[in-house]
């Protein structure tokens, strides 16, 4: 024959893909998560959500979701921007790219998991933001253009 290889034989292990696992990876290799958490009772944070949804929309992308975490005060060193991306992709049902009211509550709820506080305080942060916060450049005086005595 040939060389005799002696070693030790690899067990059979099951790996991250339990079915009975809560958050489990999509067809598409996206991690999802089965039942979004429920708040404990409504947190009267619609006023706020509406108002970064911009426009006629009543859903919030991505983009959006991360511009409210920055602007209502969330984001801090137990919470990052990159976290707050990851878990819209937690909360954002497989195959759309944007959440309803009831998906972003769900979504407080994982954002005052991740900060280590209770959902209220979370809510009452969101509740307290004065909406988007709009950043523009200021422009300088034009002598020839905007002064007219000239």
């Amino acid at each position: 024959g040939g060389p005799a290889f002696a070693g030790t034989q690899m067990e059979n292990v099951r790996l991250h893909d339990e079915r009975n696992s809560p958050t489990r990876r999509s067809t598409t290799g996206r991690l999802s998560v089965d039942t979004p958490p429920e708040p404990p009772h409504p947190l009267g944070a619609e006023d706020v959500f509406t108002s970064f949804c911009g426009g006629s929309q009543n859903d919030l992308d991505g983009r959006g979701f991360a511009k409210l975490c920055k602007d209502c005060g969330l984001v801090d060193k137990a919470f990052t921007p990159t976290d707050a991306d990851i878990l819209f992709t937690k909360v954002v049902p497989t195959g759309k790219r944007r959440i309803d009211y009831q998906l972003f509550e769900s979504a407080l709820v994982l954002v005052a998991e991740k900060k280590g506080v209770e959902v209220d305080e979370v809510a009452r942060t969101v509740r307290t933001s004065s909406g988007p916060v709009m950043n523009a450049t200021q422009m300088d005086n034009v002598r020839l253009h905007d002064d007219k005595s000239t």
